[in-house]
């Protein structure tokens, strides 16, 4: 996992790196957001397979995006001076991604798939453990 995160933000990163190899390597590691929901999903697996609470799963996956989210996110509204109540709103809740007339307050899309993923894995797993 932590290979494919490298890869991301060697992708991520969009410049020349000095030399043809190296550039061609960046450009190999767009793969790097396949790999890490490829990798994320046998997590979810396995996390499912422990038996907790659906209540439980949920609570696990918001201490552990959240927080963090939240502290880059409001660094970078102070970083960037553009706090207004709307944005903290939009951005924050990751809410903007989803309705096109606050995309304006939208900070990542990353953020607002996860939870999307994570919201419908439960029921999902039910359904297919059920086939």
């Amino acid at each position: 996992m932590g290979v494919a995160i490298l890869s991301i933000l060697l992708t991520h990163l969009n410049c020349d790196l000095g030399s043809f190899a190296l550039n061609r390597l960046a450009l190999c590691c767009q793969g790097g957001v396949d790999a890490f929901f490829f990798m994320s999903g046998f997590g979810l697996y396995y996390s499912a397979q422990k038996g907790h609470s659906t209540l439980t799963f949920y609570k696990r996956r918001a201490l552990r995006i959240f927080p963090p989210f939240l502290c880059l996110f409001a660094t970078m509204m102070l970083i960037q001076h553009n706090f207004t109540w709307q944005r903290a709103f939009w951005g924050g809740t990751t809410l903007a991604y989803w309705f096109p007339a606050t995309r304006q307050y939208m900070f990542g899309w990353f953020v607002s798939v996860i939870v999307l993923l994570y919201a419908a894995f439960p029921a999902y797993s039910r359904w297919f453990a059920a086939q």
